[in-house]
């Protein structure tokens, strides 16, 4: 494993902790400046202080904690794509939602962070 395969491996273990930390540093620290989450039902959220607002709603609405498995993670020089899928859970362990997503992830600043955040939830829309 490359340097740089080990400094993304790190920052990718830490997503699911950091997002439910409700630290704004930590948090805001994992995205790019301009960074963009595209949340389903919603528009687009740019920028760290947007994001890390985001985040807070989430947590505030109940969710405790965001277990992430990667399926495939794809790097091109100061360029990555992670596709996985999440379960987030309430203080008691029930499973809230389980969703799929993709990152894109950027080098700035000499860390990797995430430029793109896109995902989708797996559970019946009630049609």
């Amino acid at each position: 494993m490359t340097t740089i395969d080990t400094a993304l491996q790190r920052r990718l273990d830490q997503v699911g902790d950091v997002l439910t930390s409700q630290d704004a540093e930590r948090t805001g620290d994992l995205y790019t400046r301009d960074g963009q989450l595209m949340p389903p039902g919603s528009d687009f959220v740019r920028g760290r202080e947007a994001v890390v607002d985001f985040w807070y709603g989430v947590v505030e609405s109940g969710v405790e904690t965001i277990d992430i498995e990667t399926v495939e993670v794809e790097g091109h020089g100061s360029w990555a794509v992670r596709v996985g899928v999440a379960t987030l859970a309430d203080a008691d362990g029930e499973t809230l939602d389980r969703v799929k997503f993709i990152e894109v992830w950027k080098r700035e600043d000499d860390e990797w962070r995430i430029h793109h955040d896109i995902w989708n939830s797996n559970e019946p829309t009630g049609q």
